[in-house]
């Protein structure tokens, strides 16, 4: 039997095996071995696990955060339950009243307040009681001044009411046609010798050249009285005729643009009504 020999190489494993002679490919420099390959995978995940877990661990705070400060914002104080609710006005609620309204109105020597002067027919409002000015309809009748009532001619107007004056009088005002004016004073309690007050006020206007004749006595019907015969500071003419009535000082005034005659004429018609 003829022997023969394989061909060339055929006795070598077509295979190359690790346990062989050939050296593994990545000995030489070839393809990387798949168990570091591996590893480096593992590594990877790792840090990309890492990574991720750091991100949400951020961003969940800073959500956590955005959330809290949302609600602290959206917190309201409660109203506090101790302060008093403010004062609604009553529709039966009265203004208060203070001493200063009480002390405006004129007073009596006895200390008590003075009747409001009234005049019939009137329109003067109740709220110059206390004295001042005041303005009506034409009127006539009786009016009052302190303790004292007196008529005034038809067609004069009340433009000062029961105003007190610095003596302690109380002094009204009526206004009538073509500029005339009636005007009273009464001093209650005080009363004075009717000559002797008009000489006394003679003196400035003697001085100012406005004394039309010196203070004389006169009398109507039946009441004595002492005259001061004037020129106003309009240049008008004033009849003013002092006496006394119930223990009471006054004076009754008439004023007349035109002539004295004419403002005497107011006067006496006044003085004959005056009843205490």
């Amino acid at each position: 039997m003829t022997t023969q020999e394989p061909p060339h190489g055929a006795g070598a494993s077509d295979t190359p095996t690790f346990g062989g002679s050939v050296p593994p490919p990545w000995a030489a420099g070839g393809t990387a071995s798949p168990q570091g390959s591996g590893k480096k995978r593992s590594v990877r995940w790792a840090v990309v696990l890492i990574s991720l877990s750091l991100v949400m661990s951020v961003l969940g705070g800073t959500l956590i955060v955005i959330l809290l400060g949302r609600g602290s914002n959206e917190v309201v104080a409660a109203p506090d339950q101790t302060e008093a609710p403010p004062e609604r006005a009553s529709a039966t609620s009265s203004p208060q009243v203070t001493l200063a309204d009480r002390s405006s109105a004129p007073t009596t020597s006895a200390g008590g307040q003075a009747p409001t002067p009234r005049a019939q027919g009137s329109t003067a409002p109740s709220s110059n009681s206390g004295g001042g000015t005041a303005t009506g309809s034409p009127s006539s009748g009786a009016q009052t001044l302190g303790p004292v009532s007196f008529d005034v001619p038809s067609g004069f107007n009340p433009s000062v009411v029961a105003e007190p004056q610095p003596h302690g009088a109380l002094r009204s005002e009526f206004v009538g046609p073509g500029a005339q004016k009636i005007i009273l004073e009464v001093n209650v309690g005080k009363p004075s010798d009717p000559l002797a007050s008009a000489r006394e006020l003679a003196v400035n206007f003697r001085d100012q050249g406005r004394l039309i004749t010196e203070p004389y006595d006169a009398e109507v019907v039946g009441t004595p009285t002492a005259v001061l015969a004037i020129r106003g500071s309009e240049d008008d003419y004033r009849s003013d005729h002092f006496l006394i009535h119930d223990g009471n000082g006054m004076a009754v005034m008439g004023v007349d643009p035109s002539s004295f005659d004419a403002a005497d004429e107011l006067a006496r018609r006044v003085i004959p009504t005056v009843t205490a």
